[in-house]
């Protein structure tokens, strides 16, 4: 009989005096085989698991690609670099680069691709006494519709007894932020004569319903006084606004290289009407509709499309269509994403 066991599974030890009995073989062999088994099974259930959680990643790629546009979206906004270009399209439209043309209604504001049915008209704002101050700066102006601002004109007095003309700094803002500034010299004015000064703007500020507008200018020298507005408060003059309406328009993306695939996944949120998506003239499936929120925490609706019959490899082109559903006034797109599989 055995003197003595292994630490971990009672295994017989035999010392040199020890008698050697069968039963001991046999119960060592029996925990060995079940020490076996159990291992077997161990590594035969991981191994499951393991294929398990491949299918769910697998079957979850969709929803992985569309966590990872939602993170370049939020990377975008927040103005950090990502270099994913090739197999994720994304877009936020922070600015209008990724936008190579516009059509029918639909307006690249500063809050993004904009249609509305209602045309901004231009803004007199009239003209009333001067003020003393250097600068000035217009009242804020809500946009009620959209449109293209143009040109601004405003008045100024040459307050001293000798001819001169002026250098003025202006700039426009829209939402606070600031959307055009320049330089304006003008022409020679006679002593204590006044002049009406025009700004032509090139490119032309894009406006949308419920975009700030305000412009400010300031004279370099002293003793020139600008005209108030007839109303007294802020800059007086007109903001020269060329009316944009429609219930459908359009968008293309510029050209990008993009590699062959098989699918196509896209995703495009925005506030109201109805969008549609096209890759290289072949129209995408809506195969899916949710009210949710963009990365900014704007509510929205976000549309799915699918293209099953894959993309050749090659320079390729988005294009993005809104229409208003009846009611609506206006509506905006706010970001678009497309997964090429």
């Amino acid at each position: 009989m055995a003197s003595g066991y292994t630490e971990n599974y009672g295994l017989c030890q035999w010392q040199g005096e020890d008698k050697f009995l069968r039963e001991e073989f046999n119960q060592d062999n029996a925990k060995i085989d079940a020490a076996l088994k159990a291992a077997e099974d161990k590594a035969a259930a991981a191994a499951q698991s393991a294929q398990q959680t491949a299918d769910r990643a697998l079957s979850g790629l969709e929803a992985a690609d569309y966590n990872i546009y939602n993170l370049l979206l939020q990377n975008e906004y927040e103005g950090k670099y990502t270099g994913y270009k090739k197999a994720l399209i994304y877009e936020g439209f922070l600015n209008g680069d990724g936008v190579s043309a516009t059509s029918g209604g639909l307006l690249l504001g500063e809050k993004g691709p904009t249609l509305c049915r209602t045309g901004q008209s231009s803004i007199d704002l009239g003209y009333g006494s001067t003020t003393n101050q250097s600068s000035s700066t217009t009242s804020s102006q809500t946009m009620t519709g959209a449109g293209r601002l143009t040109s601004f004109t405003f008045r100024i007095r040459n307050n001293q007894n000798e001819q001169r003309s002026a250098s003025i700094q202006w700039t426009v803002t829209v939402n606070g932020k600031e959307a055009a500034a320049g330089t304006k010299s003008t022409s020679q004015a006679a002593a204590y004569d006044t002049l009406t000064v025009t700004v032509s703007l090139s490119p032309n500020v894009l406006l949308g319903p419920g975009d700030v507008l305000t412009v400010s200018v300031r004279s370099s020298g002293s003793g020139w006084q600008y005209y108030l507005s007839s109303g007294g408060s802020g800059l007086g003059g007109v903001l020269t606004i060329t009316p944009v309406s429609g219930s459908t328009g359009s968008l293309t993306t510029v050209s990008r290289s993009l590699p062959a695939c098989e699918e196509i996944i896209a995703w495009v949120r925005h506030t109201a009407g109805q969008v549609t998506v096209s890759v290289g003239g072949q129209a995408l499936e809506k195969v899916d509709a949710r009210e949710t929120m963009d990365v900014q925490g704007t509510a929205c609706t976000e549309t799915q499309f699918r293209l099953s019959g894959g993309l050749e490899a090659g320079n390729t082109q988005f294009r993005l269509g809104l229409t208003l559903d009846t009611g609506d006034n206006s509506a905006l797109i706010l970001d678009y994403g497309a997964v090429l599989l």
